[in-house]
């Protein structure tokens, strides 16, 4: 089974953008980005920084993306 390599994608969003090849049918994409959480204080939590994920899959079987 081969690794996964996924590149990183130059993108005007605040996050990162990477993509990864899938053999014959098109590319994974993975979004992340980290956002302010801004918690109840009152129960003890602090506020702080989390990261959050988004993936997709986008059909591309002759790999036109360049």
């Amino acid at each position: 089974m081969k690794k996964l390599i996924w590149k990183n994608i130059k993108s005007d969003l605040e996050g990162y953008v990477w993509r990864t090849r899938i053999p014959f049918i098109g590319w994974l994409v993975l979004y992340t980005t980290d956002v302010l959480v801004c918690l109840n204080k009152e129960e003890g939590f602090k506020d702080g920084y989390e990261w959050r994920n988004t993936i997709t899959f986008v059909p591309d079987p002759f790999y036109l993306w360049k």
